[in-house]
């Protein structure tokens, strides 16, 4: 299956770290994943591919402007927006719940790091 083709009913279970839930940020990017699982998902797919290809590191911030350009192709959604203070989290989701991408995209400390 192509990383486009993702299954949109899938949900995985995600191995989440005590996130502190006063933070406004924590909060936002918590229901934006509960409402948006194919993000993950389609992240997820992408970063599998780019390893599997021989990368041994990418910049999470290229992966989420190819999860909005397949976004903008296969749908009409205009209310659709997926915000770069995100990108922290979904790096630090894809590398706890992935083995395969440890270490894969290089951080900056961030509210994330706290997750």
């Amino acid at each position: 299956m192509k990383y486009y083709q993702w299954k949109r009913n899938q949900r995985r279970r995600l191995r989440w770290r005590s996130l502190p839930s006063d933070d406004k940020a924590v909060r936002k990017f918590k229901e934006f994943h509960r409402e948006n699982p194919h993000v993950y998902e389609l992240l997820r797919e992408l970063a599998l591919d780019l390893r599997d290809r021989g990368h041994k590191h990418y910049g999470i911030n290229s992966l989420t402007e190819v999860v909005r350009w397949h976004h903008a192709l296969e749908t009409t959604d205009d209310d659709f927006k997926l915000n770069n203070n995100y990108r922290p989290f979904y790096a630090r989701i894809l590398m706890d719940n992935e083995p395969r991408l440890a270490g894969f995209f290089r951080l900056r400390e961030a509210v994330a790091d706290h997750m």
